[in-house]
């Protein structure tokens, strides 16, 4: 099984929140990559962060922004 790290910096979080951000109606994975301009191979591992740090809300096969959230740090996760 091949593992990979995949760093996401605080202001590309910042950056997505803005761009998500114009999608009221929330956004699927492939609304949110057409919108970040990035291919799902990256762009759910980054929903997925946003999702863990309570950036987002997943449900059902729609994402929302929460209200209020906050990115912290520059953040690492392990993409699959």
């Amino acid at each position: 099984m091949q593992r990979r790290t995949i760093l996401f910096h605080r202001q590309a979080i910042e950056g997505t929140k803005r761009r998500l951000a114009e999608a009221p109606g929330g956004f699927t994975a492939s609304e949110a990559g057409t919108l970040l301009g990035i291919s799902l191979k990256y762009g759910i591992p980054l929903l997925e962060r946003l999702d863990a740090l309570r950036i987002t809300r997943w449900v059902g096969d729609r994402r929302f922004l929460i209200r209020g959230s906050t990115a912290g740090r520059a953040t690492a996760i392990l993409a699959r």
